[in-house]
């Protein structure tokens, strides 16, 4: 019984992350410009000061990938605030485990640390994929108007 809830409270949160993701493609039928500003908010900043992973991400090569993922994905996060997040979440789906299950299942606990750490990633995956795809959308546009300003002198 205790299984059973801790999967549908599971497949409800992949269900609101994933209805979050696809509210964001299909709320407007004309698209947004592409250099839109970026809303600055709070979280972001507490986030990266949460901790000092900073040194410890430039030390092992990982903070210039995750930046260039985070500008190919047009985010307002830093690297290392996107990095305490998925610790953040990793600690926070391990303590949940085994509240939802009633006891503390090892492997349990280690797929819930597993998730943890990759749904960020999956996440910005999806925006890279997002923000790729609105490109190559109107790219046909933009070389037709290209083609128009050339031919005007």
């Amino acid at each position: 019984m205790n299984i059973l809830i801790y999967l549908l409270i599971s497949l409800g949160i992949g269900l609101v992350i994933w209805g979050l993701s696809l509210s964001q493609q299909g709320r407007t039928t004309r698209l947004p410009p592409l250099h839109q500003p970026i809303k600055s908010s709070k979280p972001h900043i507490i986030l990266s000061r949460l901790l000092p992973t900073q040194g410890l991400l430039k030390k092992i090569g990982l903070y210039a990938r995750i930046k260039k993922k985070i500008d190919a994905a047009h985010l307002n996060i830093s690297p290392n605030g996107f990095f305490n997040l998925k610790i953040l979440l990793m600690l926070v789906l391990a303590a949940l485990t085994p509240v939802a299950l009633g006891k503390a299942e090892p492997l349990y606990i280690l797929i819930a640390l597993v998730i943890g750490y990759l749904a960020p990633e999956v996440y910005l995956k999806q925006k890279i994929a997002n923000r790729k795809y609105q490109i190559v959308r109107r790219l046909p546009e933009t070389v037709d108007l290209l083609g128009l300003c050339i031919e005007a002198g």
